[in-house]
């Protein structure tokens, strides 16, 4: 995968359990396996993108709680690397749940991140998961990112918070961050072997046509076991229906943003998520 310059991408849904973690973390591992250095942030006070990648945050001893403090310091003192070649992570740490009352009576308190994030890094793409919730730390990545995806789990309540999160994002566009576009809504969580699912699915075709991401994330047990055990399903079981979903879907994501900044075609991940250059194992 060939990506023309850094860009960064927002994975944000109001509604919790919808796959949003999981697909944030595994389309930033498809994205290191295929050559480009990726940096995960993780801003959710749950940390679970941090635990997904192999991280325990309570042995951390700097994470972004310690970023969002003190911006000054810049983000490369809290970045760690992760046990995948061309993946690292500034990890989250449950504190930054306490730390969102402290910040919001600060000026500029939507810029934190922002401030932190100035200077040359080494990364052609950093793909954000933030909290299932429209918070603080949302609006720090989407006033920053590049890009925003929806991950909406095929399930007819899922699509309830959408409105929800495109009304924040609209307003982010509005008041901070004008160059933000909307990559698409990426599908998960389906089985495609229930009614409801397919139902789902069909209405989203309708609904968001173009903007529905392809292929949609189908439910995978390994996926599960892979988060349990922090680890990343291209490393736990990658001939997977779930793996080779992220690849395409993470393709379809670079395809969506050269056309967005209107950048030709380059070699490297096709749109069905196949490399030009064999993948990177895992190091032991």
């Amino acid at each position: 995968m060939t990506v023309s310059g850094p860009f960064s991408i927002v994975f944000a849904n109001a509604k919790g359990g919808v796959g949003k973690t999981t697909s944030a973390v595994h389309v930033a591992g498809a994205f290191a396996q295929s050559g480009v250095e990726t940096l995960l942030v993780d801003l959710d006070p749950q940390a679970s993108a941090t635990r997904h990648v192999g991280l325990d945050p309570a042995a951390l001893d700097t994470t972004l709680t310690d970023v969002l403090i003190d911006p000054s310091r810049g983000i490369a003192p809290a970045v760690r690397a992760t046990r995948y070649p061309g993946l690292s992570i500034l990890p989250a740490h449950e504190s930054l749940g306490t730390l969102e009352s402290e910040l919001a009576s600060m000026p500029d308190r939507e810029s934190l991140l922002s401030e932190a994030w100035s200077g040359e890094l080494p990364y052609r793409a950093a793909i954000f998961d933030v909290p299932p919730a429209l918070s603080l730390y949302t609006v720090n990545a989407l006033k920053l990112a590049d890009a925003v995806v929806i991950p909406v789990q095929t399930h007819p309540f899922a699509l309830a918070s959408v409105p929800r999160t495109m009304d924040l994002v609209d307003r982010v566009r509005r008041h901070l961050n004008p160059r933000l576009a909307v990559l698409g809504y990426l599908a998960t969580l389906y089985d495609r072997r229930t009614r409801v699912a397919r139902e789902c699915l069909a209405n989203m075709m309708e609904e968001w046509g173009e903007l529905l991401i392809e292929p949609p994330i189908p439910t995978n047990v390994a996926l599960a076991e892979a988060a349990r055990d922090g680890r990343l399903l291209f490393e736990v079981d990658p001939e997977s229906a779930g793996a080779a979903a992220y690849y395409q879907a993470a393709a379809e994501i670079v395809a969506r943003w050269r056309t967005a900044r209107g950048d030709r075609e380059e070699p490297g991940m096709d749109r069905r998520g196949r490399s030009a250059k064999p993948a990177a194992g895992a190091r032991a």
